[in-house]
Parts: C-alpha cells; sequence; structure tokens
C-alpha cells in the first residue's frame, strides 16, 4: 500500500500552491468527516458542469467553506475565502 499523510496535512499543503477558485472534490476519510462538519447540499448544476450523467449529476453535494474551517481550526490563520468542496453521495 501507498504511504499518504493525513488528509488535513494534504490538502494544506496542497492549498499554498492552488489558486482560491479551486474546486476540491472530497472522498474517503476526508469525505466522512466533512459530511459532518460542513453544511453539504444537492448541486446537481456541478454535475452538470463535469460533464456527468443525469443520474450522477443528481448526486453531488457542494459546501462552501474556508480551508481554516475545513482543517479544523478555531479561527482563520491567513485568508478567510471560501473555497468550494464537492462529495458524492447523500449527507
Amino acid at each position: 500500500s501507498a504511504l499518504m499523510p493525513p488528509w488535513r496535512v494534504a490538502v494544506a499543503s496542497i492549498a499554498l500552491f492552488a489558486p482560491p477558485e479551486t474546486v476540491f472534490f472530497v472522498e474517503g476519510p476526508m469525505r466522512e468527516e466533512l459530511l459532518t462538519l460542513l453544511d453539504f447540499r444537492p448541486a446537481p448544476a456541478w454535475g452538470e458542469r463535469l460533464g456527468c450523467t443525469p443520474e450522477d449529476s443528481a448526486r453531488i453535494l457542494a459546501a462552501q467553506a474556508p480551508l481554516w474551517r475545513v482543517l479544523g481550526r478555531k479561527r482563520p490563520e491567513g485568508s478567510d475565502q471560501q473555497r468550494l468542496w464537492l462529495a458524492w453521495g447523500r449527507p
């Protein structure tokens, strides 16, 4: 099996280089944690933008949240800009 850092470490590192308009598609343990942390809502328009079938588009969820909240920090450090987080399935 491959060695992977904890998802918070990986996301914090990626966010240093990713433009603020970058959309994060989350899965696995990160998805499970964020579904309980953020207010995800159905976002079928994102599925259409991504070229998904109508059935798959209906399964896309989206949440807006700043990086500091996703990383589990109590207050902003740096930018408070909202980022978009996408996931499959039901919240």
